[in-house]
């Protein structure tokens, strides 16, 4: 395969497996524009290292996090079909060897060079989990606490008259975004917490719509045990009201990484997504859930700990919030870590 045909057969190949022209020209895109800045890199020796490179160097210069995205997302692709075709050299003597399993282009979706591309430099690379203790400090540097200050400024809003309460609605938005994008960070392994000024460049209601979509399917079980539970007076209700919301947080990551991999709020709702990826990564799954339930009862308990010291109005709701957007924010550093580990399995869970 020479370096003149290594673009052209890419494009072909994303055209082979029912890729639409949209797509395809988004992808030709980012691949032309990483070989534009890396004019010594030949296409068909490109390997991991030129990708981790060029993307750092994108940071650098101060790309938004969605481009960052959609460049890392094309690459691994390119990788993945480069690392296919390419035929190292055999003995005279000895029969070529097939090709790895993972090494072969996938074909049944469509849509699956969008996930991380999955060969194995890269799927090996993941493989390790970062401390929690590291995980947990990212939101608290000085990027975690300008963004969680950020975050709450908005509730400030509440003291304009007649508009206030709009203002202080967009603290929603804001925090699902930057939710989305610290995973999204955190999943390309990158250092330091995402760039809060790149929620800037995203649509407000998709991410009110996709927050909310992801809250209430964790609400079910405790709606559940409200209706149909025990009476308040039963000596099964503390009980059935500690186990609805302990199911609830369990699958908050299931939940979240389903709409995290498609994009789409409609993915909190579909409990085969939810089951696929329990069920696909179960071993490794348990921990991340219980990290996820356990933050969010720190929620609840620095709430309940915060709520007395606190001025009322506005000033205090924006207290409290920029307090709690470091809790959300090291459930969103424990998503993505998750999500950096079985990146090369996370493409065909949903």
């Amino acid at each position: 395969m020479t370096d003149s045909n290594v673009k052209s057969g890419f494009v072909a190949h994303l055209r082979s497996r029912g890729m639409s022209e949209e797509y395809i020209n988004g992808f030709s895109y980012h691949v032309d524009a990483f070989f534009k800045s890396q004019p010594s890199v030949e296409p068909r020796h490109v390997t991991a290292s030129d990708l981790e490179n060029h993307l750092t160097e994108e940071t650098r210069r101060g790309a938004s996090e969605r481009d960052l995205r959609n460049r890392s997302i094309a690459l691994e692709a390119l990788l993945e079909y480069v690392a296919a075709t390419r035929v190292p050299p055999q003995p005279a003597a000895v029969e070529p060897a097939a090709p790895a399993a993972h090494d072969q282009p996938a074909s049944a979706d469509p849509r699956a060079p969008l996930r991380p591309a999955g060969n194995a430099k890269v799927a090996a690379a993941s493989e390790h989990p970062t401390p929690l203790g590291e995980l947990l400090r990212r939101p608290l540097s000085k990027e975690g606490a300008l963004a969680s200050a950020g975050l709450a400024i908005p509730i400030l809003g509440g003291y304009v008259p007649l508009i206030g309460w709009w203002l202080a609605l967009l603290y929603y938005p804001g925090l699902v975004g930057y939710y989305f994008l610290t995973m999204d960070h955190m999943g390309r392994g990158l250092p330091g917490m995402a760039r809060f000024e790149s929620i800037a460049a995203e649509d407000i209601r998709p991410l009110m719509v996709r927050g909310v979509s992801c809250l209430l399917p964790m609400m079910l079980p405790f709606a559940a045990v409200t209706v149909w539970g025990p009476a308040e007076d039963s000596s099964l209700y503390p009980m059935a009201m500690f186990g609805s919301v302990a199911v609830g947080a369990l699958l908050g990551p299931a939940v979240i990484l389903s709409v995290y991999l498609t994009s789409s709020a409609f993915s909190a709702f579909h409990p085969g997504a939810w089951w696929r990826i329990i069920s696909e990564f179960g071993g490794r799954y348990a921990p991340t859930a219980a990290v996820f339930a356990l933050l969010s009862a720190a929620v609840v308990v620095t709430t309940y700990l915060t709520d007395p010291w606190l001025p009322g109005g506005p000033l205090g709701q924006a207290l409290r919030a920029f307090v709690l957007n470091f809790v959300w924010l090291s459930q969103a550093c424990v998503l993505g870590d998750f999500v950096r580990r079985n990146s090369h399995r996370l493409g065909g869970a949903v």
